[in-house]
């Protein structure tokens, strides 16, 4: 009998086992193979985190609510989740955030160093006769999948017969990139505004493609008591390329449209 040396070699064990293929990759291509793997690591840790409320900061800004996956489609956050139907019936309408007359706006954990804290910038917000323009500028918690005691809360009161709600997000633009530079910025619809553990659903919004816009996010069903909530979460990374050296997530003006159809 001939032996047949191709198939008993060490070299052909090696080739047709997947330890055996990395095995005889040159050390440039291993290590793009590795980075690639974290890459994909780091994805599905920030989905998951986002979707189960984990690794939240104690206080305010942590919490255990849970986003809807419907939210956040695929591996990452659209852009802009829309157009947005706007509920039907009777609506009323209101704008919420820093510098409004109407709705309410309130800030957790804030504190003041600077840039490298939390600072207001007094333009490049939502101007209309129901806001001065004016935004904050949060900063980030340095982990992408991790949130700190930093937030920002929008809420509005409605009557009993408001049982929808469309959600505009507007990004501002300014001179200084880092001001708004989520990307994306999460965000988490409340029941209770004084709770943030009754989050029901989240979405996020990528404000460094829309400095300067109103998004246009969806509509929500409204399950919280004659009120309806936004948190924004400060889990972002300020680190790394020059475009995320000091990266602040923007915390500006809000347009609530409710429907009681």
């Amino acid at each position: 009998m001939v032996r047949d040396e191709r198939r008993s070699g060490p070299s052909w064990v090696a080739r047709e086992t997947i330890t055996g293929r990395i095995s005889l990759l040159s050390r440039f291509r291993k290590g793009l193979l590795a980075a690639g793997a974290v890459v994909v690591l780091g994805c599905f840790v920030a989905a998951a985190a986002l979707l189960t409320g984990s690794g939240g900061g104690e206080g305010d800004g942590g919490g255990e609510a849970q986003a809807a996956g419907t939210d956040v489609p695929g591996r990452a956050i659209p852009t802009r989740v829309g157009p947005t139907e706007l509920p039907g019936g009777e609506q009323f309408e209101e704008w919420a955030g820093p510098g409004c007359t109407t709705g309410t706006y309130r800030e957790v954990g804030r504190f003041e160093n600077g840039h490298a804290a939390w600072y207001t910038v007094r333009e490049g917000g939502r101007s209309n006769p129901d806001c001065d323009g004016s935004f904050t500028a949060v900063p980030m918690s340095g982990s992408a999948a991790k949130d700190t005691h930093g937030t920002a809360i929008w809420s509005w009161e409605l009557d009993d017969d408001y049982r929808t709600c469309a959600l505009a997000v507007f990004v501002p633009r300014t001179d200084r990139a880092s001001d708004a530079a989520g990307d994306p910025t999460f965000y988490r619809v409340l029941a209770d505004p004084d709770d943030v553990r009754s989050g029901y659903t989240g979405f996020g919004v990528r404000q460094t493609v829309h400095r300067g816009e109103l998004v246009s996010v969806r509509s929500y069903p409204v399950k919280g008591d004659k009120v309806f909530a936004v948190q924004l979460l400060d889990r972002g990374r300020d680190w790394g390329g020059a475009e995320r050296i000091g990266a602040h997530h923007a915390a500006a003006q809000m347009k609530l449209t409710c429907g009681t159809a």
